[in-house]
């Protein structure tokens, strides 16, 4: 028997909606290329995992990426070969930028006004269309 679906918070409902609208920001942004190679990519990734509130919906922890450099090349991907996608992120943003990020990815979260960062996500949109 399958149990019926948790009805989910409005604070989940909100945070769905900005998962969304961060992403469309990031390959928005991106002109829908992968940063790394310049092919076609609709992958947008967190560079500090999404589990850091504090940067989730922050545009500069995002990167387009194809899903070959996002999860599936064994050589050279976020997700598989971690190492070396730091390594050229380094070099492409530089280590102050990387670590300054890094910075803000690890400062609590608490009080997050998630309207806001609607707001300013959705302006940031219409400023890219």
């Amino acid at each position: 028997m399958k149990l019926p679906k948790k009805k989910k918070s409005e604070r989940q409902l909100l945070e769905k909606e900005l998962d969304k609208l961060w992403s469309k920001c990031v390959l928005t942004r991106d002109k829908y290329k992968c940063q790394y190679c310049r092919q076609e990519g609709n992958n947008p990734h967190h560079i500090f995992s999404r589990s850091n509130k504090n940067t989730r919906w922050d545009l500069e922890n995002g990167i387009t990426l194809c899903v070959s450099h996002h999860t599936f090349n064994s050589n050279f991907s976020a997700h598989l070969a971690p190492r070396n996608w730091w390594i050229w992120l380094e070099e492409k943003r530089g280590k102050k930028w990387v670590d300054q990020l890094e910075q803000r990815a690890n400062i609590s979260a608490k009080g997050l006004d998630l309207q806001a960062i609607k707001i300013y996500l959705t302006q940031i949109l219409n400023k890219l269309i």
